[in-house]
């Protein structure tokens, strides 16, 4: 039982270590993507287009589509 304890503990600890450079980041740390699953130049197309545009604007960062 302390063995499985101590295993566990020591997994946990360098889960910890190895996934703290990922907390790091900001978000976005590059453009936002934005798929719209639909053909160009549709109206699902310019309304995302149009979402996209508004999204960028309190993100700070550009949102491509």
């Amino acid at each position: 039982m302390r063995h499985l304890f101590w295993t566990t503990a020591s997994l946990g600890g360098a889960i910890a270590i190895v996934t703290a450079g990922a907390l790091a980041q900001t978000f976005p740390a590059r453009p936002v993507s934005m798929i719209v699953p639909y053909a160009a130049g549709g109206s699902a197309d310019v309304v995302g287009r149009l979402v996209a545009a508004e999204m960028s604007k309190p993100l700070g960062h550009n949102v491509v589509l």
